[in-house]
């Protein structure tokens, strides 16, 4: 902490109030110093704005344009309208104290509570097995919002866009830091089984490409339907995906490795292809790319209960992927390079705490797909030749 110097010039570190402050680019040492000064004398005393809360609302969400996708811009606009709807008017950012901030989240925790309590009653007032049926119940309420997840996801928006506005000069201080988190229950993701998977895939008809090549490159299904041609590299038998879960929602490359099973999907997809779209996957009634519409969404979901398996969804798919690859011995660091991951603990949680290169990722979750389908068929055999 304090004053370095690096090889654009001077430049200081320090931290305050858990924030951190970095700049560089002094022709001297002294400079910095000057600079690192008035700096931590603004923030002891920082001179108040008097912005209204929407406005500095507005003017975060505007610099979020083009860097976040659409779906997180809306997520933190509905936090901060909540946030506003809550207090009954608008405050002074200056204004808005940490115990505002707690009354906020502690009101959205009974909001949500209310909610799925009326989720669950609409079940059961419709449905009277439900109301003894654990099973049924479940199923058709669906998955509850959880409250502290929740909470803990509008503190962290509230307290990007102070943060943000600290940095700007349009807040005085951060009124979420002093407020604890809530603690949340641990949540494992269903991994279904190969053969599930295998049946599923007995179900899938004309979406089976898509199935399988999520499965095979441990992509998000919104980096498949995004994949175009030019991404697709035959000769090196490599795929460059892209992905915006970044901080900042830059749009960030990653190679994967095109293994036998997948060449021979990526091949007879290039020989059937729309030569008027760019994109692997078309949607033949639109000529551009399939969007991730309610279709797309439940597409698994409607498989399983076609191959009569437990429900899985897009996602368990990289998370088969993970396990797939870690049964074969694949290093835990290879596994979250595959699949994108800029955390270790990110894929501990894949693994549930279950790249030597990336050809031998994908060779792993091909070899041990083939094996357990091998596996499965020779048990089927035996039992029919039994009977």
């Amino acid at each position: 902490m304090g004053q370095s110097k690096t090889a654009t010039g001077w430049g200081y570190t320090f931290r305050y109030q858990g924030q951190r402050y970095r700049k560089q680019g002094f022709r001297t040492k002294k400079e910095a110093r000057d600079a690192e000064n008035r700096l931590r004398e603004h923030l002891k005393a920082p001179p108040k704005t008097g912005l209204a809360f929407s406005v500095v609302c507005n003017k975060y969400l505007m610099t979020l344009d083009g860097r976040m996708t659409k779906n997180t811009t809306r997520q933190k606009s509905f936090v901060f309208s909540q946030f506003v709807t809550f207090m009954g008017y608008d405050p002074d950012v200056d204004s808005i104290r940490p115990e505002m901030i707690q009354e906020f989240l502690s009101h959205e925790r009974s909001r949500i509570a209310a909610e799925n309590e009326a989720r669950i009653e609409n079940v059961t007032r419709h449905n009277k097995k439900a109301e003894t049926n654990k099973r049924l119940k479940r199923k058709q309420v669906g998955r509850l919002v959880d409250r502290n997840k929740a909470a803990n996801r509008y503190l962290r928006d509230l307290s990007a866009l102070a943060n943000w506005a600290q940095r700007n000069w349009l807040m005085a201080r951060n009124p979420c830091l002093p407020v604890a988190k809530y603690q949340e229950d641990s949540f494992k993701r269903y991994v279904p089984p190969i053969e599930d998977y295998h049946r599923v895939l007995l179900m899938a008809g004309e979406d089976r490409d898509l199935i399988e090549t999520v499965h095979y490159t441990g992509a998000r299904v919104s980096e498949i339907l995004s994949l175009m041609w030019d991404d697709v590299d035959f000769e090196a038998r490599r795929i460059t995906l892209y992905t915006r879960k970044r901080k900042g929602g830059a749009l960030e490359p990653r190679l994967v490795a095109i293994g036998p099973k997948l060449l021979m999907i990526i091949r007879r997809l290039w020989s059937a292809r729309d030569k008027r779209s760019p994109y692997v996957f078309t949607n033949p009634r639109t000529g551009y790319r399939y969007v991730y519409n309610s279709r797309i969404k439940k597409l698994i979901k409607g498989l399983c209960a076609k191959a009569g398996v437990k429900e899985f969804n897009w996602h368990s798919l990289r998370h088969l992927a993970a396990h797939k690859a870690k049964e074969k011995g694949v290093k835990t660091r290879d596994v979250g390079k595959f699949l994108g991951h800029k955390r270790e603990s990110t894929t501990d949680i894949y693994l549930g705490s279950l790249v030597p290169g990336l050809d031998e990722v994908s060779g792993a979750i091909e070899d041990a797909d083939e094996n357990k389908a091998a596996n499965h068929a020779a048990n089927e055999d035996s039992e029919n030749g039994e009977s």
